[in-house]
């Protein structure tokens, strides 16, 4: 029914026993499984996706386990503006958002930007929800220092619940070992004031999809205590272990000169090496307050570290094809990560209040981010020939003696919003600034000590309580790039780059599902040498772009998510080899769709389904007709049976990842091109006691 009330963070109980609305939120008619109908992201608050000026989508936990998801990528790849830039076959959860990669600075967990890691598959077992979030993003991460211009993404993480909790899963993937994955949520004491939550999944040594000397090691465990004293104030402490570890991983291949994007070799060879390795093992720690000073003021306090192991590191076996035979030449080099610790702190205070007939929002935030790292390596391997087709191995290499090099990077960042919403509340207007501070110092780039004030706003209009119709203005900022000693002004390094994005689009929600269709166009600066020999801002990459999604159950028990997106990329250069031309791996049209439907003859029983479909990329913006990869659709099948043992709900559930086994080339942003996996079949037994 309308006026649905979602709490935000975990429920609560009043002293006379029924339910305490820590933060409530009207939501509206939108009661999906899959797709979650509020946000959370750090400035903006916690507030209905409906009344967001800004293109979010909300997945959740059924999601996750109704598609058998591992990674990040499994769970975001449903949505059309979402690319993929490193295999699944890689060691890394790469993506791009509208066009523009995402680096690991735009994660956010918990709302808290510099808790997540730069390697491996970020852990999804003790994740309740994953939202992103589309479009520049300056004031939700920061800045990042490598990209990360369309968008952001926020993990946030299961919390102790009242109805108890006792889920045990095991099952199996084709080719792989078996895995299994508990979750457990109890609440005790004097008005159940204390929760705990406790999460775990593993699998071992599993041959993923069925490559080729590749095996993954994938673990976690998770405990989330959390203690609400009295009503308006929640304690939480989470301390997460996971263990992250691909063997024979796959990295992109590029393309030498000239060379043409050769046939699509068999998705189960795998072109790298056995000896090709990436690690990412460690502990993260985080804790939060949030305390409710007034019914309608709000204070948050959340923070922690990622405390990475010592033995983590990568061996990567890079390659350049040569010719279109398949010819690979094949080029090694080793990190060891001695110290890999990130640390992220956010701290907020927002609210309203009225003044007559107007209602106002105040958001006053402050977060700071820090990278230490400590490492030798970067020791490259001479080339060796193999085939992509073949599939030679070369022998372990010895790399020799490692270079000892650091880095550090700290950014801190300011903001405040202001939001006026007058008749009736209909007409939100919203605006704020945010300024950033990155410092930088290291062995691997020069020291960089910048500044940036990014303005950010927007007006909503609500014609009726389920629509809303907005415009919006944002920017992103990432670390100003060192001028190489080749230019004139060799060493300089330039301010932050600023993109600039401006959106409009329309939200409706009718049936239980959310419609919603926006406009965008983001600009973000190139840089490289002028005519003069200076390095300097030489053009920029324009991406701009229509996105028509749905989320939600239009219809009784048909739940989906999905849309399609329309680009119109272009790169203005003053390089006339690239100027007016298509950016690399940015295709025209994309779409994607992924629908759950409970069988009405046959209760308990629900089929799912999911496609994908990309259209033909670039590999590189000189747009050569031979460097072009081609269209491809990828489909997915599931279902899963709802029963009971001896009065104990078991969910039986079969998913089919690439069902047709569709072999094809994905063409990345930054100029590579990632390999298919195989049919992968996942089928686990699921028991709530």
């Amino acid at each position: 029914t309308d006026g649905v009330v979602i709490v935000a963070g975990a429920e609560g109980r009043s002293d006379g026993g029924g339910p305490l609305v820590l933060a409530p939120i009207v939501v509206g008619a939108l009661t999906d499984r899959i797709a979650g109908s509020e946000t959370g992201f750090s400035v903006l608050g916690a507030r209905p996706v409906l009344d967001t000026p800004y293109s979010v989508s909300s997945y959740t936990d059924d999601l996750i386990k109704n598609t058998e998801a591992r990674s990040v990528s499994d769970v975001l790849l449903r949505h059309p503006s979402v690319g993929q830039e490193v295999s699944r076959a890689g060691g890394q959860d790469g993506l791009s958002i509208r066009g523009f990669d995402l680096d690991f600075r735009g994660y956010l967990y918990d709302g808290v930007p510099g808790l997540d890691r730069r390697d491996g598959t970020f852990d999804l077992q003790n994740i309740s929800r994953v939202e992103v979030f589309r479009g520049a993003n300056s004031f939700t991460s920061g800045a990042s220092l490598f990209g990360g211009n369309g968008g952001a993404i926020n993990r946030v993480p299961k919390r102790p619940v009242f109805e108890p909790i006792t889920e045990l899963s095991a099952g199996f993937e084709t080719n792989g070992s078996p895995f299994g994955s508990f979750d457990v949520s109890r609440r005790f004491g004097k008005d159940d004031q204390f929760g705990i939550r406790l999460n775990g999944f593993a699998q071992r040594d599993a041959n993923f999809s069925g490559i080729d000397d590749f095996e993954r090691d994938d673990a976690t465990l998770a405990a989330y205590v959390e203690w609400a004293p009295f009503d308006d104030l929640t304690v939480g402490a989470e301390v997460t272990r996971y263990i992250d570890k691909a063997d024979g991983y796959r990295d992109n291949i590029f393309l030498a000169d000239g060379v043409s994007v050769p046939d699509v070799p068999d998705h189960g060879r795998n072109y790298s090496q056995p000896w090709a390795t990436i690690q990412d093992n460690g502990t993260r720690y985080y804790g939060n307050i949030e305390y409710f000073i007034a019914d309608d003021w709000r204070f948050f306090a959340g923070g922690g570290a990622v405390i990475g192991d010592s033995d983590n590191g990568f061996v990567s076996a890079f390659g350049l094809l040569t010719d279109e035979a398949g010819n690979l030449s094949v080029s090694g080099s080793r990190v060891e990560r001695n110290k890999t610790n990130f640390y992220g702190a956010l701290t907020s205070l927002d609210g309203e209040f009225g003044i007559g007939p107007v209602t106002n929002r105040l958001n006053l935030s402050a977060s700071y981010t820090q990278d230490d790292e400590e490492f030798t390596g970067f020791i490259g391997l001479t080339s060796r020939p193999v085939n992509i087709f073949s599939g030679e191995n070369i022998p372990d290499p010895d790399f020799g003696a490692a270079e000892e090099r650091f880095f550090e990077n700290t950014t801190t960042a300011v903001s405040g919003l202001y939001e006026v919403r007058i008749f009736d509340e209909r007409l939100s207007l919203l605006g704020g600034l945010r300024g950033v501070n990155v410092e930088l110092d290291g062995t691997f780039f020069s020291q960089y000590d910048e500044s940036e004030v990014s303005p950010f706003g927007a007006v909503t209009f609500k014609p009726t309580p389920n629509s809303a119709v907005y415009v919006s203005y944002s920017e992103a900022l990432e670390r100003g790039q060192t001028a190489p000693l080749t230019a004139v002004n060799a060493g300089e390094a330039l301010p932050p780059a600023v993109t600039t994005q401006v959106e409009v689009g329309a939200k409706y929600e009718f049936g239980g599902a959310l419609f919603s269709l926006a406009a965008f166009e983001i600009e973000r600066p190139a840089f490289g040498l002028s005519g003069s020999n200076v390095f300097e801002e030489i053009g920029s990459q324009v991406n701009r772009g229509i996105e028509l999604n749905v989320e939600g159950e239009p219809l009784d028990g048909l739940r989906l998510i999905g849309g399609v997106t329309f680009m119109d990329a272009e790169v203005e250069s003053e390089n006339a080899a690239t100027d007016g031309n298509r950016p690399a791996g940015v295709p025209e049209f994309a779409a994607a769709v992924y629908a759950e439907y409970d069988l009405p003859l046959l209760e308990g029983f629900t089929l799912a389904g999911a496609f994908r479909y990309e259209g033909d990329q670039f590999v590189n913006p000189q747009n050569l007709s031979n460097q072009q990869v081609d269209s491809y659709i990828k489909v997915d099948l599931g279902a899963r049976y709802n029963f009971d043992v001896v009065e104990t709900p078991v969910t039986a559930s079969l998913f089919v990842d690439n069902v047709f086994d569709e072999n094809y080339w994905n063409a990345t942003n930054s100029g590579g091109l990632a390999l298919s996996t195989p049919r992968t079949l996942t089928f686990s037994l699921t028991a709530n006691f």
